[in-house]
């Protein structure tokens, strides 16, 4: 059985110090969950969600205006709320939720991160995967944004949704190879935009722990 997305959601959010988004049902037991953001100012949090689970931090690629978690659902009924937490009231926050399902596990193999301030053209990311079944979950942002697109090798394409300055998909590799992810800007001449993208590459979890729960920095 293939990982395949379940849904997910973007919200926004000004002068405020936490937000809240959700998802249209329940996370199944062992899914995986990824929260991405963007904060003109003021530190991120660590997420919290209704199901308790434990959030972790993309380490070493974001800064305080950029960020990325994840999150191994541990299935708790009820109706399903994420709540982002900034130290700052400055500013509109954009974030995301996604859901994809998890039969064997996930545990973060890469992660790719830019940030860049350009006034045309476009930025990219590059993510690579190690093995066949891995998978490669992307987001792009941009003020001035224009159509996402990818292009490689080894990696079958799902988009699962976007909205005109976040764009969100994911990316079920095949077998090895790596992959270009970038988000277009205008034709020349335009305005000065920022951008930022990430990709986050999961690799299927030892088969002897499928669908663990226990999941947390002593076993990535």
């Amino acid at each position: 059985m293939a990982n395949t997305f379940v849904r997910g959601n973007i919200g926004t959010s000004a002068g405020a110090t936490s937000a809240t988004i959700t998802l249209p049902g329940t996370p199944a037991v062992g899914d995986l969950l990824v929260i991405i953001e963007v904060t003109p100012s003021g530190s991120v949090l660590t997420p919290s969600d209704s199901q308790g689970n434990m959030w972790m931090k993309a380490a070493g690629i974001f800064n305080s205006e950029f960020g990325a978690y994840y999150a191994i659902s541990n299935g708790n009924a009820g109706a399903y709320t994420a709540t982002v937490n900034w130290t700052s009231v400055a500013g509109t926050k954009y974030f995301t939720i996604g859901e994809w399902s998890n039969p064997l596990g996930f545990v973060l193999d890469t992660s790719a991160y830019v940030d860049q301030c350009l006034p045309c053209g476009f930025g990219v990311v590059i993510f690579t995967a190690n093995e066949a079944g891995a998978l490669g979950v992307v987001y792009s942002f941009g003020q001035n944004n224009g159509d996402a697109f990818v292009s490689g090798t080894g990696f079958a394409q799902r988009e699962t949704g976007a909205s005109n300055l976040q764009a969100l998909g994911d990316k079920l590799s095949t077998a090895n190879g790596s992959n270009v992810w970038g988000n277009g800007q205008p034709a020349c001449p335009c305005l000065t935009a920022t951008f930022w993208a990430v990709s986050l590459v999961f690799k299927p979890a030892p088969s002897t722990a499928p669908n663990s729960v226990l999941f947390d920095s002593t076993n990535l």
